[in-house]
């Protein structure tokens, strides 16, 4: 981890860097992670989608927000949109795979065994993104225009999003959790829509 946060750092990503430390520990001592645990996996069904998303792994942790900028808060809030649809997505399906990555460069700088392991390049094609950022500054991580099609991004609907609180910014962009399941299940609804696309290309 330590690594890795250096790693953020030297490659210019501040936010995701050495400054987490603090927030690490406060979130260690509350026992809302548990550092070195094992990872192990509970389900081996085949997900029907993969999505990919950019925020501070802060966010996973439900950190309050104090001291961040808005655009950090809105970051942190996406993600947690996101933690909040998970219980209901394993409750109640579509059977789904998310990733939270925090950045396309620190993800890339990992061994390729890893890589492959956590978004092979099959997953990669049937894959789509969710984030706080438009399409345009997402699409090193779209492996095709379908996937970019189905994007659950503030540029939604390609306008400038009115301003307000967090929270409205959050509903007007369409990544609250409500919305968040609504593009999900399209998505999936789709998928043998979006396949048949890809092999007639």
């Amino acid at each position: 981890m330590a690594r890795l946060l250096v790693d953020a750092d030297l490659s210019g990503h501040d936010s995701h860097g050495v400054i987490q430390i603090p927030g690490y520990m406060d979130a260690h001592a509350e026992g809302l992670i548990a550092p070195g645990a094992l990872r192990r996996s509970t389900r081996r069904a085949e997900p029907a989608l993969r999505i990919k998303a950019t925020a501070p792994m802060h966010a996973t942790a439900r950190f309050t927000p104090c001291g961040m900028s808005k655009r950090h808060q809105l970051r942190s809030s996406v993600v947690d949109s996101m933690m909040k649809l998970l219980p209901e997505l394993k409750e109640k399906g579509p059977n789904v795979r998310v990733l939270i990555i925090s950045s396309h460069e620190l993800f890339r700088r990992q061994p390729k065994e890893y890589q492959e392991k956590l978004l092979g390049w099959r997953d990669w094609q049937d894959s789509t993104v969710f984030a706080s950022a438009g399409r345009k500054v997402m699409g090193e991580w779209f492996a095709n225009q379908v996937a970019a099609e189905y994007a659950l991004t503030p540029d939604w609907d390609d306008r400038w999003r009115t301003g307000g609180s967090v929270d409205e910014i959050i509903k007007e962009s369409h990544l609250d959790s409500a919305s968040l399941r609504d593009g999900i299940t399209r998505f999936v609804a789709d998928r043998d829509k979006r396949l048949a696309r890809l092999r007639d290309c």
